[in-house]
């Protein structure tokens, strides 16, 4: 794999989540409206959250990306995310499924993110063999705890931006 093949994966991923960049917050304030949606989508979160959330998961997507470029796509680490980054693009079809409708993500998955992971996990199966059902469990499992993890950072960020500045204590004189 050549370097600029291994570089894919984070163009992918900008590509892909600039759709959600721009359509996640009216889209979950829509839902959040709707009294036919679940409950879990029903806590619609601030568009400060769901952006800091992205660029959380941006980092991880990096850090696979420069893993893969050192190794021109050999290394597992990459691999790995390849994998995870395919699997999450059928989450976004199931979203899609669910909601009966849009869902942010589901545009850019069928054109991007799904071609993508199956021409770079063909240009590695050379290096890595066919991917094992133990691989493929193991991208299932890291994509909701990534996810979860990028959120939490979101959430953590989000709060900090959205609080109330500290107020300015005038210092006593001597």
């Amino acid at each position: 794999m050549k370097r600029w093949q291994a570089a894919g994966l984070l163009a992918s991923w900008l590509v892909h989540d600039a759709e959600e960049w721009f359509a996640v917050g009216p889209w979950a304030r829509a839902r959040a409206a709707d009294p036919r949606t679940p409950a879990v989508l029903r806590r619609a979160v601030g568009d400060r959250q769901q952006r800091s959330a992205i660029v959380a998961m941006g980092v991880l997507v990096a850090v696979a990306t420069v893993d893969g470029v050192r190794t021109r796509g050999r290394s597992r680490l990459f691999h790995d995310a390849v994998l995870a980054y395919g699997l999450h693009g059928l989450g976004h079809l199931g979203a899609a499924v669910a909601v009966r409708g849009y869902a942010p993500g589901v545009a850019t998955t069928p054109v991007v993110v799904l071609p993508y992971a199956a021409w770079a996990l063909r240009r590695t199966r050379s290096l890595h063999g066919r991917a094992r059902p133990k691989d493929v469990l193991a991208a299932a499992a890291l994509v909701p705890l990534t996810i979860g993890a990028a959120h939490g950072v979101g959430a953590l960020l989000g709060r900090r931006a959205d609080a109330p500045p500290a107020p300015v204590r005038a210092r006593p004189r001597p």
